[in-house]
């Protein structure tokens, strides 16, 4: 197998994990308010803190993962990633949630950037299929785990599905960033049909790139408002909501 299709697969393997963060959450917080007792507002902050940290590292890890290699940045955030949802088992006070899964964040925002990086520089040629795929990976996660997940709370409790996922996503995703890297050199990939590279300053001045960017916006926004409300919106509308 060529070593660029192994690391598309790893980076799949990757989002898949990493998604439980965001798409997995409803669960989580369900049972934050079932057990803990604070109101949906203040369980719900964490999720909105939680999105910001993941959002805004993403520029950033990109630089640090181009300067000093997409491995030893992955690895880092894979650390950062596990011990984040780890240590939000032990949150006796929203502020220490808010903390925790905010630090996690950081992580998923550096994982998600490089995996998505991994895709466009080893597949050039078809970078929108390769970047689809791996971004496929995040979206069918939750169809994989939220069972599992709903099972480990329901027989389990809290706390221990907190610290369980947790080292199951700092264990799989510190094994597949062991084997990230970009290409290092042209004939290590196929050559792109693109004749124009753009510098970050030119990308944002033309004119697809608002159209780009701000419909991402008002897509994600939707989903995002959707997804960490599901569990309680299937009880306010007496939907069985084991699975969600």
């Amino acid at each position: 197998m060529e070593r660029r299709f192994l690391l598309i697969i790893l980076a799949v393997v990757v989002m898949m994990v990493i998604s439980i963060y965001q798409y997995s959450w409803s669960l989580f917080a369900d049972s934050i308010i079932s057990c803990l007792g604070w109101d949906s507002a203040t369980v719900g902050l964490a999720f909105t803190i939680f999105t910001y940290t993941a959002t805004f590292i993403q520029p950033f890890s990109g630089f640090l993962a181009d300067v000093y290699g997409a491995r030893k940045i992955a690895i880092l955030a894979s650390i950062i990633c596990g011990f984040g949802f780890i240590l939000s088992s032990i949150a006796v006070s929203p502020m220490v949630l808010y903390f925790f899964y905010g630090f996690g964040g950081l992580g998923v925002g550096i994982l998600y950037g490089i995996s998505t990086a991994i895709a466009v520089k080893w597949f050039p040629e078809k970078r929108g299929f390769a970047t689809g795929i791996v971004v496929f990976g995040f979206g069918s996660g939750a169809a994989i785990f939220n069972l599992f997940i709903q099972w480990l709370i329901s027989n389990y409790g809290l706390s221990f599905t907190f610290q369980f996922i947790g080292v199951l996503i700092l264990f799989i995703t510190l094994f597949a960033s062991s084997f990230y890297s970009y290409p290092k050199y042209s004939s290590d990939v196929k050559r792109s049909s693109i004749k124009v590279n753009y510098k970050p300053l030119d990308m944002v001045l033309t004119w697809q790139w608002p159209i780009i960017y701000f419909s991402f916006i008002f897509t994600v926004a939707i989903v995002l408002i959707f997804a960490a409300q599901l569990k309680m919106l299937a009880k306010t509308f007496n939907i069985s909501g084991w699975y969600l």
